[in-house]
């Protein structure tokens, strides 16, 4: 069953009790400045740690363009041994096209050495390879074996390979020696 009290309610007493603020004070402003340094020590944390990432941030910027300054002196390193070994092949292919080139004028100025005093004269002279054939005639055989052995002796022919000589007759007093010789070179091969 319900009950309603339909009574006047009666008035409080205007006389309280005194209740103590001091102590719910102290606490309170206790409270605000125990979580106010904790915040000021959670915020200070966090700035140190995003100084620290930053920092962390910065040398793994500096080590990467570090990196990459290195990376490309190594390319650039690497194309100038490149380019420098490309042109060390170019200079031994023009110094030895150049060899190939001169070799003829030094197996002439070598034969034009060993002839100054000598009775004999050339005819033809033809170079294949490492093969020199030299065709001339001389007054006397004693002539073509000093021509030979001046040949032999210079450091541009090696081994005779060939040698033929028949008496020549040019007039019916002078009878020479006519001479066909086959000499290897010790130059390159043209």
């Amino acid at each position: 069953m319900i009950t309603i009290n339909l009574l006047p309610r009666r008035p409080l007493p205007m006389h309280r009790e005194s209740v103590d603020l001091y102590r719910p004070l102290v606490l309170g402003i206790l409270a605000v400045l125990l979580s106010g340094t904790v915040c000021w020590g959670w915020g200070s944390s966090l700035l140190e740690r995003r100084d620290l990432m930053r920092q962390k941030k910065n040398f793994k910027e500096q080590m990467l363009s570090s990196m990459i300054a290195n990376t490309q002196y190594g390319e650039k390193f690497l194309e100038a041994q490149d380019r420098q070994g490309r042109l060390m092949a170019h200079a031994q292919f023009l110094a030895k096209n150049n060899k190939q080139r001169n070799l003829p004028i030094l197996i002439l100025d070598e034969i034009s050495r060993s002839l100054e005093s000598l009775d004999l004269w050339l005819l033809a002279l033809s170079i294949e390879g490492n093969d020199v054939s030299i065709e001339g005639n001389a007054l006397s055989h004693k002539a073509v074996g000093q021509f030979i052995q001046s040949l032999e002796e210079s450091t541009m022919f090696g081994r005779l390979v060939r040698m033929e000589t028949q008496p020549h007759t040019l007039h019916e007093n002078h009878v020479t020696q006519k001479f066909s010789l086959q000499f290897t070179t010790q130059g390159p091969e043209l």
